[in-house]
């Protein structure tokens, strides 16, 4: 089925399951079944059916009993698997609280808990705490006496603590029975282009009570930050639930500081991050933002930056699959580099063509020759670019967030 028709319902839809506002919008009969389908197959890839099924709701729209039986399951696993996790997190929160430590949550648990209507409607997969790095021993002390195991140990034994501290901005912990835990004292790693003020960002922290205890939580504008240089990080691929992340953000305060906003993006030289993000949001109808931070939209590089592309690439990018070593290639500046580059493409070395010799020979139970298997990689591309290029708009948007954010955490 078409995914266009899809779209505009289940933005709507799932925007309403975060405002818990009714809206109006012209969708099929229950006995559409096909598209019923392909909508909870949308939704799901985009980690969204707990709140598509609460925005039906609340729209009192019937979908097909195949939609409600799967999302009905969907949801009550969400609930419970959030359950669980606040039970986790209330251990955690007390034993810090008892030391006299603060602790900042971030992310999934915290816009789950704090932001979206009820428990499960955002899906998280870990937990996020963050200490000041002054502080990351005796956060490492508290976490293993409370049952943890240090995941990034082997990492941190091979090249020692403070490789570990000056190179990355988080270690990993793991609970028998529950979800991983990282343990950050950054939001970026410090060989990042992002330089986020950790002291401000503690400074602006607010205290919430929750988990049976205390916590700090990023100030409203400040995650909004934080969340637009994690989507960045990642080459916005992130589902679209980053940008209802937004939408929560915003519906659940009496009023965001927008210049606040922008001035700490350019400050910490997240800027791009800042606005991309913002204007997919804006893009896809859901953010109203005010004027005067769409002038600042609209003025930016505009060959960089295309909108309705963007928009686009953050709803089909799952269907997309372009080669890592296309983005190598766009990344030369000399025309040696890219000569270099196409030549291990159309010529690949002998790692390459092993591992091609056991896919082909998994499936046609025959091994090939050297000749063979390069005749059959450059099928393969041929195919694979044949495909892409049916997928043009996505893949144009893609190249221009790769340009935009490639090499953002290189030493």
């Amino acid at each position: 089925m078409d995914s266009s028709n899809l779209i505009a319902p289940m933005l709507t839809w799932v925007q309403s399951g975060i405002t818990m506002q009714r809206c109006e919008v012209p969708h099929p009969q229950p006995q559409d079944t096909a598209f019923w389908d392909a909508l909870f197959q949308l939704a799901a890839s985009h980690c969204l059916v707990p709140l598509l099924h609460a925005g039906l709701s609340v729209c009192g729209v019937t979908p097909s009993p195949k939609f409600a039986s799967m999302a009905n399951l969907q949801v009550c696993a969400s609930k419970i698997r959030s359950n669980c996790a606040w039970k986790q997190l209330s251990s955690v929160v007390a034993a810090f609280n008892r030391e006299g430590l603060d602790i900042m949550l971030l992310k999934g648990a915290l816009l789950d808990h704090h932001y979206y209507p009820t428990a499960g409607l955002r899906l998280y997969g870990d937990l996020d705490i963050m200490v000041p790095l002054s502080s990351i021993e005796h956060a490492e002390e508290i976490l293993l006496r409370v049952g943890y195991l240090a995941a990034s140990k082997e990492a941190t034994k091979q090249r020692g603590k403070d490789w570990y501290h000056n190179h990355h901005h988080h270690w990993v912990y793991t609970l028998d029975g529950g979800l991983c835990l990282e343990l950050h004292w950054g939001i970026t790693p410090p060989c990042s282009q992002i330089h986020l003020d950790m002291n401000a960002l503690w400074q602006h922290a607010q205290r919430r009570l929750c988990f049976g205890g205390h916590i700090l939580a990023l100030a409203p504008e400040d995650e909004i930050v934080s969340l637009a240089v994690h989507a960045a990080k990642h080459q916005l691929r992130v589902p679209l639930r980053h940008y209802f992340d937004l939408v929560a953000l915003v519906a659940s305060v009496q009023e965001v500081d927008w210049q606040y906003v922008r001035q700490m993006a350019i400050d910490s030289k997240a800027e791009m991050d800042v606005a991309v993000s913002i204007g997919i949001a804006r893009q896809l109808g859901l953010l109203s933002l005010p004027p005067e931070i769409g002038i600042w939209l609209d003025k930016l590089p505009q060959q960089s930056i295309i909108f309705p592309d963007l928009a686009h690439h953050a709803i089909h990018w799952l269907d997309l699959d372009p080669p890592a070593i296309l983005f190598t290639l766009l990344s030369q500046v000399s025309f040696r580099s890219v000569a270099r580059t196409l030549y291990k493409i159309v010529l690949p070395g002998k790692r390459h063509l092993m591992a091609l010799q056991h896919e082909t020979s998994a499936q046609s139970h025959a091994p090939q020759g050297s000749v063979g298997l390069r005749i059959a990689h450059l099928r393969r591309l041929y195919k694979r670019l044949g495909r892409l290029m049916k997928k043009w708009k996505s893949l144009r948007s893609a190249i221009a967030i790769h340009q935009l954010f490639a090499n953002r955490e290189a030493p």
